[in-house]
């Protein structure tokens, strides 16, 4: 009810008399009276347009050419980043391609060694084996040090048991000198006895 009160204040109808508004006071759709005449309302509504679309042509003067500059650039430099990153692109791609290529290659190449690699590694392996075993191998080897070592220690003992029998030719040629000086030390005793 309050709103219809104030809804009525604002129209002029709440039975109140007011003073009469003066003519183009308000909004028009406020008004209730009719306009006085359609040339002075169409005439103000008239200026307004032309005030407002003086204002847009002149925003539009301005505003346009500066939106389609700011646009062309964005589209400028888009265009340059794509270019930038397709060149980039192709220079991995190549890249890319390249080291397939060398990747292929190798495998290739690796694949006909391995034949090659695998009868050397038989041929190594029948060395080892030959190294081992044969007549010049590890085990003969080691059979004949060990023979070497018993012979080594024979000698050893032999040569231990010639500086002991050396020693005692030594005591042996010695012998007859010391044979001699004993009995003169003896046949000078009984006559140092007897004196």
């Amino acid at each position: 009810m309050k709103k219809r009160k104030e809804l009525n204040a604002l129209i002029g109808l709440d039975g109140r008399r007011k003073k009469p508004a003066k003519k183009g006071s308000g909004h028009r759709l406020l008004r209730t009276e009719p306009p006085a005449s359609d040339s002075e309302s169409s005439s103000e509504e008239d200026e307004f347009a032309a005030a407002s679309a003086g204002e847009y042509l002149r925003c539009c003067r301005v505003c346009y050419p500066l939106c389609a500059f700011v646009i062309l650039a964005a589209c400028v430099v888009a265009c340059v980043g794509l270019v930038w990153m397709q060149v980039a692109l192709k220079e991995d791609l190549d890249a890319l391609k390249e080291k397939f290529r060398t990747m292929e290659s190798n495998q290739k190449t690796s694949f006909q060694e391995i034949p090659k690699l695998n009868e050397d590694l038989l041929q190594k392996q029948k060395q080892l084996e030959q190294i081992e075993t044969g007549e010049l191998g590890l085990n003969k080897i080691w059979i004949n040090i060990t023979e070497i070592n018993k012979q080594v220690s024979l000698l050893t003992s032999t040569v231990n048991h010639l500086k002991t029998s050396i020693k005692s030719a030594s005591d042996l040629i010695i012998l007859p000198v010391t044979v001699e000086k004993l009995q003169k030390a003896s046949n000078a005793r009984p006559s140092a006895g007897l004196l």
